[in-house]
């Protein structure tokens, strides 16, 4: 990616001799995961699904919206089958176990896409068909290989979007900072892993403080990972001219759980909410929405929304109650703020959010259901004060700094090229001494898994 970056920024050429380099650089990593995975089958399966929805769709539109259902259909068995062999592999023993998959990489971002396709193409035929990139450009984005290991996903028409051209020095300056400001978090989240998430992450200790204090660097390790991993793939494609969404938007500081998925994922709830609970509420309200009323009619497509989205994480039991049990929560959220507009009233709210959502993260990395709620009985009922090796002002400050730290740098990219040049200079001066100083990334990104 570097040497792509690097003959873009000099030799400037034209769109689509840029989409060209992008496409070949997609091509060539294809190629290296097929021999590194020893398993070429994936990575056709991957460019069947980029390449025939959209070639349908060029050809003969109306094929495309014929034969809908059964391709969708067909797209998702190919995922479901995918999934239970990730079920049949994975073990469930530890932290990254429960994550374990044998997905093939950038599945789940490839089959957004042409899902995406599928369903704008059956609801606006005619404004989609004003919208078609080359073939060229579509492969370009739909397999853009920094954006495969855990998104941002796209929905077909943002693909437009992308300029394939060098990029201003001012967004390559924003690029070069993103990245290696991905490059930081994602050395944060490994060092948290590495170092304090050992096993499950849920380490019974013999002082209940220290067990606390480590079940607060669960959300602080899937935040760094996560986000850095997205800060990457949007920085490489502002070099490439390539428009990807943003991802999150400071999820800790979220007011309601309805807040939390607003600024979490954002390209996931975006995607669902166009492609599943939209469509879903147009086509069932005139049968269901006056019988049962718009609110419970509203909380039960909400519920199986995130039913869905926890299905896309895995199809074990535990994904499927933790995304019904956030779909509740998504539905009663304004009702579990605290009232009025203080500020005592919003970090109460914010604190709220930050519990609730901590403990569906332990959820889900947790060996068993039956081992969650012991440890969240006994986390609430028995207070152990034995200090041992524990350092307490170590390990507040570890966590204090690797959830505070994180969302500072992130809050002041926000609108980074209207900054003034010195603190956009300061912002990737910093990012790029927090990466130095922590190192790479020593785990796969746990989202590439999906």
């Amino acid at each position: 990616m570097v040497v792509l970056v690097t003959v873009v920024q000099v030799f400037r050429p034209r769109s689509t001799v840029v989409a060209s380099l992008v496409l070949g650089a997609n091509v060539v990593f294809a190629f290296l995961q097929a021999y590194l995975s020893k398993n070429a089958l994936d990575v056709i399966v991957l460019i069947v699904l980029s390449v025939l929805p959209y070639a349908i769709f060029r050809v003969r539109p109306i094929l495309l919206h014929r034969f809908a259902v059964p391709l969708a259909f067909a797209i998702l068995g190919f995922f479901i089958w995918f999934k239970m062999r990730t079920f049949s592999a994975a073990d469930g023993t530890s932290f990254d176990n429960v994550f374990s998959t044998a997905l093939p990489f950038g599945y789940s971002y490839v089959m957004f896409i042409a899902l995406s396709l599928i369903a704008e193409n059956r609801r606006n035929p005619d404004e989609i068909s004003n919208q078609k990139p080359s073939l060229l450009r579509h492969l370009s984005v739909a397999t853009f290989f920094p954006a495969m290991a855990a998104g941002p996903f796209l929905r077909f028409h943002q693909i437009a979007d992308s300029k394939f051209e060098a990029a201003t020095p001012t967004q390559f300056q924003h690029g070069l900072t993103l990245v290696f400001w991905g490059l930081a978090k994602k050395g944060i989240g490994d060092f948290l892993a590495l170092n304090y998430l050992s096993g499950s992450g849920l380490q019974t200790t013999s002082n209940t403080l220290e067990s606390w204090l480590l079940i607060l660097l669960i959300p602080a390790r899937f935040y760094a990972d996560f986000s850095g991993s997205a800060d990457i793939a949007i920085g490489f494609a502002k070099t490439v001219g390539i428009e990807l969404p943003e991802n999150f938007r400071l999820p800790f500081l979220a007011k309601s759980v309805g807040d939390y998925w607003r600024r979490w994922h954002m390209s996931l709830g975006e995607w669902m909410q166009a492609n599943v609970y939209l469509p879903l509420t147009l086509k069932l309200w005139p049968r269901l929405g006056k019988r049962f009323g718009p609110n419970f009619f509203n909380a039960g497509l909400i519920v199986g929304t995130m039913i869905i989205v926890g299905a896309w994480h895995g199809i074990q039991p535990r994904f499927l109650i933790w995304g019904f049990a956030m779909g509740i929560l998504v539905s009663i959220s304004p009702r579990l703020k605290l009232p009025g507009a203080s500020l005592l009233a919003r970090i109460g709210s914010i604190a709220m959010t930050f519990y609730l959502m901590m403990w569906g993260q332990v959820f889900l990395i947790d060996t068993s259901i039956a081992s969650f709620g012991g440890k969240w009985v006994g986390m609430h009922t028995v207070w152990r004060t034995d200090l041992g090796a524990f350092n307490p002002v170590a390990l507040l400050l570890t966590v204090l700094l690797s959830l505070i730290v994180p969302h500072a740098v992130d809050w002041r990219m926000v609108s980074f090229e209207k900054r003034s040049e010195i603190e956009r200079l300061a912002l990737l001066f910093t990012s790029s001494i927090i990466y130095f100083l922590i190192g790479g990334a020593a785990l796969p990104f746990i989202y590439s898994r999906f």
